[in-house]
C-alpha cells in the first residue's frame, strides 16, 4: 500500500546502461528495490522507481558496474520543489482556498423560475425588504418564510417553492394563468367574489352555495358563491351553518374601456452605428471598468453583460466578469401623420388583444375609433369580453336566501 502511494505521489523514470543489466534487475529484487514498467532495449533498460528506492541504487550500480540516469521526474514532490522559491504562488493558492471556504457560507445568487407577471427585479426588491439578499449568511435563510411571504404579498402567485442549492437560493413560482382569479393563501373557508361588474355568462358550482344564476347582473365585490352552506333537518328547518371552501367555474360578460394616445410631434432615437466597449471585473457590488474611451458619447444606450464565476452550476462565487457596450444615438424630432399613427395604434391594440387571449379571455367584439385632437392622435372604444372575473376571499357569514332558480342546471 505504501509503495502504491509513493507511485501516485512522486517517481522517476530511469535508464540503466551496462553489460550486466539482468544482474542489475536481480540485485534490485534481492534488495527489495521496486521497479515497474521495465522495458529492455538493445543497449540498456528503462524503468520507473520511487524516489526512496532511487537512492538505494548506488550500491547496485557499483557492484554491477552500471550507470543510471534519470530521464523523467513526475509527482507532487518535484512540483513543490520546482516552485519552492515562488512564495507568491503558494500564498495565492492558500488565499484562494480560504476565500472559497468563506464564500461558501454566503448567498451569492437568487434565481426565479416560472415568473412572468412579476419580474425578477420586482421580486428581488421584495425579498430585500424581508432581509433576503445576496451576501447574507446561508444559515439565516428561512425558505418556509420566503414561500409564505411571497404567497401572501402577491395574490397572482398560487404556489412557491424555495430551496438552497450551493450558494444559490432557487425559487420556483407558479402564477395564476387566469385574469381576475385570485387565491387567498391557506384559506380553508372562502367565498367567490366578483372583481368586476358584468353579466353572468355561465356558472358551474362544485362547492359552496351559488347566489347568482346565468343572466344576472353583478357588481364588483358582490359574493357570487358563498362558503356558507345551510344544514336543514328532515322538516326543512334551518338548524346550522357549515363553512366550506367554495369552488366554481364562473364566466362574466363585461365591457372594457380601451384608450391610447400619441403626440404628433415626438423625439426618436436614431442610432449612428458607432459603439464603444469596456470590460468589467467586480466583486459583490463593487466593479472596475477597463477600456480606452477618448471621448464619451453625448447620447448612448448601454448594453451590460455580466457573468458570475462558478465552480459548479450551484456554487456561484461573488466574483463576476462582463462588458459594457455603448451604442451612440442622436435624438431627432419626427411628426406622425394619420397613416403612421394608425400603424402604431394597430400594433398597440393587437398586443393588448394578445395579452387578453393569453389570460384565457374570450373576446366577443370591439369598437375602437381614432380621433385627431389638436397636437395628438387618440384612440377610444370598447371591447366586449367574457372572462373569469372572480377572486377568493375569506368567508362572510351572511343570511343566505336561495331561490330554486339560482341552483345550477
Amino acid at each position: 500500500m505504501q509503495n502504491q502511494l509513493s507511485r501516485l505521489s512522486s517517481y522517476v523514470s530511469i535508464r540503466v546502461d551496462g553489460e550486466a543489466t539482468l544482474r542489475f534487475i536481480n540485485m534490485c529484487m534481492y534488495k527489495s528495490i521496486e521497479l515497474w514498467d521495465v522495458v529492455s532495449h538493445k543497449d540498456n533498460i528503462t524503468a520507473k522507481t520511487t524516489i526512496k528506492d532511487f537512492y538505494k541504487l548506488r550500491e547496485v550500480c557499483r557492484v554491477t558496474k552500471s550507470k543510471v540516469r534519470i530521464i523523467k521526474r513526475k509527482g507532487i514532490a518535484f512540483t513543490i520543489f520546482r516552485y519552492r522559491k515562488h512564495y507568491s504562488f503558494i500564498v495565492g493558492i492558500v488565499i484562494a482556498c480560504i476565500l472559497i471556504t468563506l464564500w461558501s457560507k454566503f448567498v451569492w445568487d437568487i434565481t426565479f423560475v416560472g415568473n412572468s407577471k412579476y419580474t425578477k427585479g420586482v421580486l428581488l426588491e421584495y425579498l430585500d425588504s424581508l432581509g433576503v439578499h445576496s451576501g447574507m449568511y446561508l444559515a439565516d435563510v428561512d425558505c418556509a418564510n420566503i414561500e409564505a411571504s411571497i404567497r401572501n404579498e402577491y395574490n397572482e402567485i398560487t404556489w412557491v417553492s424555495a430551496k438552497i442549492s450551493g450558494t444559490k437560493i432557487e425559487i420556483s413560482i407558479k402564477e395564476n394563468e387566469v385574469i381576475g382569479e385570485g387565491v387567498v393563501a391557506d384559506a380553508k373557508e372562502r367565498d367567490i367574489v366578483a372583481t368586476g361588474a358584468g353579466v353572468i355568462e355561465s356558472i358551474v358550482t362544485r362547492k359552496g352555495t351559488p347566489l347568482v344564476k346565468v343572466g344576472d347582473t353583478v357588481e364588483k365585490g358582490q359574493i357570487l358563491v358563498s362558503g356558507v352552506v345551510k344544514i336543514m333537518d328532515d322538516a326543512g328547518v334551518h338548524i346550522a351553518n357549515m363553512y366550506t371552501e367554495s369552488d366554481a367555474d364562473i364566466m362574466i360578460r363585461t365591457t372594457k374601456q380601451y384608450s391610447d394616445s400619441l403626440k404628433k410631434e415626438h423625439e426618436k432615437k436614431v442610432y449612428t452605428g458607432k459603439t464603444k466597449r469596456k470590460s468589467i471585473v467586480g466583486i459583490t457590488n463593487t466593479n472596475m471598468e477597463f477600456g480606452i474611451v477618448l471621448k464619451e458619447y453625448e447620447n448612448a444606450d448601454v448594453e451590460t453583460t455580466i457573468s458570475p464565476l462558478k465552480l459548479t452550476d450551484s456554487f456561484v462565487l461573488p466574483v463576476y466578469t462582463g462588458s459594457k457596450i455603448y451604442h451612440e444615438y442622436n435624438m431627432v424630432t419626427e411628426k406622425y401623420d394619420e397613416e403612421s399613427a394608425k400603424a402604431v395604434f394597430n400594433k398597440h391594440f393587437l398586443q393588448y388583444i394578445k395579452e387578453l387571449s393569453q389570460n384565457k379571455v374570450q373576446i366577443l367584439q370591439y369598437d375602437v375609433k381614432m380621433y385627431n385632437e389638436g397636437d395628438c392622435f387618440s384612440v377610444k372604444g370598447t371591447v366586449d369580453i367574457v372572462a373569469p372575473l372572480t377572486e377568493y376571499k375569506p368567508v362572510t357569514d351572511i343570511e343566505i336566501i336561495i331561490d330554486e332558480e339560482n341552483k345550477d342546471n
